[in-house]
């Protein structure tokens, strides 16, 4: 888990240093109204961060509105063993406050649902949805039309009796 844990630290690290090289105040194209992306996602518990979910994500924020819209699709495929294997998916709005340009503090609070296909215990094969919510305040760094966003997630899915508490990073790209 520390290692996925310095790795995401290091991955903003580089990219706020590549903001502070690159990053051209004059020329930026970039206006407060909007924001949006597309883009890719990993995120996974923090006893298990080799055993998350990739996927793709959308974002669309109005920071001076102080909200946005968010959702997301991805499965573990590869990650897990395949009768464990499931999709993923999750939508909600989401607040957010510019903190100084380019930097950006969000907090989506979404639905996310779980499909697993797959064995039960006596070796039939099994469809199953869970579903929840959950909630992922982080920071989001703009640069040029590029968004790195780095989060902790913190989720409830009914039936299961403990809170899940994660990290989420990201890369997206304003078309």
């Amino acid at each position: 888990m520390k290692r996925y844990l310095f790795t995401a630290i290091a991955v903003f690290m580089v990219c706020s240093s590549a903001w502070a090289q690159y990053y051209d105040d004059g020329d930026s194209q970039e206006t407060p109204e909007q924001l949006g992306s597309y883009g890719v996602f990993y995120f996974a518990d923090f006893k298990a961060a080799g055993k998350g979910y990739y996927g793709i994500k959308g974002d669309v924020w109005r920071p001076q509105n102080y909200w946005g819209v968010t959702f997301s699709l991805g499965t573990n495929l590869g990650l897990v063993e395949t009768d464990y294997s499931s999709f993923y998916f999750a939508i909600g709005p989401t607040g957010i406050y510019h903190i100084v340009k380019p930097l950006y503090a969000v907090c989506p609070l979404r639905f996310h649902g779980t499909i697993w296909t797959g064995k039960d215990d006596k070796r039939k094969d099994t469809t199953k949805f869970s579903w929840g919510f959950d909630v992922a305040p982080g920071v989001v760094l703009a640069v040029k039309k590029w968004r790195f966003q780095a989060a902790v997630n913190l989720g409830w899915t009914k039936g299961v009796k403990k809170l899940g508490t994660g990290f989420e990073v990201g890369i997206g790209y304003d078309f």
